[in-house]
């Protein structure tokens, strides 16, 4: 159960930074959207990069973002066309998700506080009021969220580094354009593989609570973003309806 629910949440974190994504790049031109994101755009790339040399594709095909926010410059062809689109899909999220981990290591110790327990679980419902219950833990996980943004000390320039990079690079683990497909498939070869690891190698099990720990974090953050995005989006749609005509 606890491999069948780390699957689950690696779909789910998945499924929300490709909402996200497709979200804020409707307002924001892609290609700003994708600037402002640098860390997390590079880091992405580098791993889409990686992703076509193992598949048998070109580096030249993993160009920077352009207009249409699906920073391949296209769909690549790749020596390896049945598995291709699982390594692309599985890389750039690898990649991402390794950064974060690092990174709450390295900076995040005040901010990782507040994710100790969160909506990523270890268990899955079974019953609706379970089912409930982890809809309402969405809720509070992005309470904690921003709980965790306003707790910051102004003056701790590493804490925001670690903020502005954990935003950057949770939302580029969203699926490079026409690749949703193999992004799915490859969260289910993660999970498979995370619980082969598990059951052959012991000292990946007190990993456990630190990758349970990063997962809330980046629920959380994708999460927000995609609330905050829903209200501006829906902000700026009431105002037209509202908007005065001219003759």
């Amino acid at each position: 159960m606890l491999y069948a629910a780390l699957t689950f949440w690696l779909f789910v974190i998945l499924v929300v930074a490709w909402g996200v994504h497709q979200t804020w790049c409707s307002m924001i031109r892609p290609k700003v959207f994708n600037a402002v994101l640098l860390p997390g755009t590079l880091v992405a790339q580098l791993g889409h990069a990686l992703g076509l040399l193992l598949a048998g594709g070109r580096i030249g095909d993993a160009i920077m973002s352009g207009d249409d926010g699906d920073g391949t410059g296209g769909h690549p062809k790749m020596k390896l066309a049945t598995l291709g689109p699982v390594i692309l899909g599985l890389l750039p999220f690898i990649a991402c998700t390794a950064a974060i981990y690092l990174l709450a290591i390295l900076l995040g110790g005040h901010v990782m506080g507040h994710f100790k327990s969160g909506a990523a679980g270890t268990e899955l419902p079974t019953t609706m009021t379970e089912v409930w219950a982890l809809l309402h833990a969405q809720i509070t996980l992005v309470e904690s969220t921003v709980t965790a943004i306003a707790s910051i000390d102004s003056g701790d320039w590493r804490t925001w580094v670690f903020v502005y990079f954990a935003v950057c690079l949770a939302v580029q683990i969203a699926p490079f354009q026409g690749n949703l497909r193999g992004a799915l498939i490859a969260m289910i070869v993660l999970g498979m593989t995370w619980a082969s690891l598990g059951y052959l190698v012991s000292a990946i099990n007190p990993m456990g609570h630190q990758v349970w720990e990063v997962m809330n974090l980046i629920l959380g953050t994708l999460l927000l973003l995609l609330f905050v995005a829903l209200v501006l989006r829906g902000g700026v749609g009431l105002a037209r309806i509202f908007r005065p005509t001219t003759k």
